[in-house]
């Protein structure tokens, strides 16, 4: 700090003048001008070039009409105003916005303070684009499906955050801003047990994230199937904090996985029963084999099932491969539409030769295409029908 007026030299507005965290100038009115009798040692961040006791404001700021005018009025009108204004800096060219304050001092001192702004402006510019940013964001989530939301890793789950697409379920966001809801609240009570448990020893783990499917309660009281992947936050204690996270519906996939299950439950009843042999054929390998067939072809069921397409025509006797790899090249690609049917001979686990008479169609089995064939066992007929022709 350096100052030169005898009254600013007191031990007690020295040490005021010194601890002023903003850029101070003390003024003297000398003639028809202003003199710099001191300023603090905060001057230092403006990079004013030029800044020493007895430089006179026209000089200093002869760039800057503005603080100069503001000077005198302060002096003349003997009161204190505050103003912001743009500064060119001498040094480095750079412009400036500053906060000015003019304090009168009687009978004959003015105190300048002077804050640059550029930064806070700087700041404030990119808080607001940052703002404009986010808001598009919210904007587009909240305009999709997917729920976002931000909870207190507490008893319950308070929620800090949630999207105003939770509408989508009956809810609004204030139901949970007012704490009448945590997030565990609407957790279906049978899923609530394993969600809970889940999601705790994943956090004692090294894990980051984690997805998870359950059902949740709507305000209207229906069951919702949810999709959640959530993120774990940490402080730097490595302490769990909160738990991030985005909600999808998925609802219609579940029913129709659901009505899938019980459709494909009800065909292997049925097909187990059966004494007709039944397969399934699909990305080439065999997907699906009864019991009827395996035993026909002297396998167990598990020993045939996955085979590859080339280990299954293993069993084909070799003179009838060709015609069966034909019509499964129809149904395939050609004719998926037409049911074929026709005859051939297989070569059993214990190279037994046996008749079968196959129908085939082309279904949608689980989402995929596949050729479902019905085959019986026609040995016995077949065998009667050769003998029948020799003896003629």
């Amino acid at each position: 700090m350096r100052l030169r007026y005898k009254s600013l030299n007191s031990e007690s507005f020295s040490n005021f003048f010194h601890n002023i965290p903003i850029p101070t100038f003390a003024w003297e009115i000398v003639g028809e001008d202003l003199v710099l009798i001191g300023f603090n040692d905060a001057t230092e961040k403006l990079s004013f070039e030029g800044i020493s006791l007895g430089i006179k404001a026209s000089e200093l700021f002869k760039d800057e009409g503005r603080i100069l005018t503001n000077l005198l009025s302060c002096l003349n009108e003997k009161s204190n105003f505050s103003e912001e204004c743009e500064y060119r800096m001498k040094k480095t060219g750079e412009q400036k916005k500053f906060s000015t304050s003019f304090i009168f001092l009687p009978p004959d001192l003015i105190i300048l303070h002077i804050e640059d702004l550029t930064m806070q402006t700087q700041v404030n510019k990119a808080l607001q684009k940052a703002h404009d940013a986010l808001t598009g964001l919210e904007l587009i989530i909240n305009q999709s499906p997917a729920v976002v939301f931000l909870v207190r890793d507490e008893e319950g789950w308070p929620v800090e955050y949630i999207t105003e697409n939770i509408s989508q379920f009956g809810y609004e966001p204030s139901d949970f801003y007012s704490h009448m809801l945590k997030f565990a609240d609407i957790i279906h009570p049978d899923d609530l047990g394993n969600v809970i448990t889940d999601a705790y020893l994943k956090g004692q783990s090294s894990a980051t994230e984690f997805v998870q499917e359950y059902r949740i309660v709507s305000k209207l009281g229906e069951y919702r199937w949810i999709n959640v992947r959530t993120w774990i936050k940490r402080n730097r204690e490595n302490i769990i904090t909160h738990f991030q996270g985005i909600i999808l519906d998925i609802t219609e996939r579940r029913q129709t996985e659901e009505k899938l299950k019980e459709s494909d439950e009800k065909f292997r009843t049925i097909t187990e029963q059966s004494l007709l042999g039944v397969i399934i054929i699909q990305k080439g390998k065999v997907e699906y084999v009864n019991k009827a067939l395996a035993e026909m072809a002297e396998f167990e069921p598990n020993e045939v099932k996955n085979w590859p397409i080339n280990e299954f025509m293993k069993s084909i006797y070799p003179e009838d491969l060709p015609l069966v790899m034909e019509n499964m090249q129809v149904k395939l690609e050609e004719n998926r539409e037409a049911i074929t049917r026709y005859t051939f001979r297989i070569l059993t686990k214990s190279k037994k030769i046996k008749w079968l008479e196959i129908i085939s169609k082309t279904i949608s089995y689980q989402g995929d295409l596949a050729i479902l064939s019905t085959l019986i066992d026609i040995t016995e007929k077949k065998e009667a029908e050769i003998k029948l022709q020799e003896s003629e």
